[in-house]
């Protein structure tokens, strides 16, 4: 199991609990748009995530938040089947 996190806590709690590896966030860069962040950080785990060629089995997004969504999509072998969105979305903040 792999985990993005963004809180230090939990990713913390991750790592101890069930996760083979955990990454958190990486910081955005100046005037990055939320696409290309998606981007950046689907490539940043394929990259560094051991025998992960082309994607993963299943994503499940928890958070609800669109750049998490994006990086599902980018992370599945195919998205089109295989990503599950267990989120509300409130676009009203």
């Amino acid at each position: 199991m792999v985990v993005l996190e963004k809180n230090p806590y939990r990713a913390e709690f991750a790592r101890s609990y069930c996760a083979n590896q955990v990454y958190e966030n990486l910081p955005y860069e100046k005037d990055e748009t939320v696409t290309a962040y998606s981007l950046r950080m689907s490539k940043h785990i394929m990259e560094n995530t051991p025998g992960l060629y082309r994607g993963f089995d299943v994503c499940i997004e928890a958070s609800g938040e669109f750049e998490c969504m994006q990086m599902g999509i980018n992370l599945c072998k195919n998205p089109m089947e295989l990503v599950s969105f267990l989120s509300l979305h409130n676009s009203e903040k």
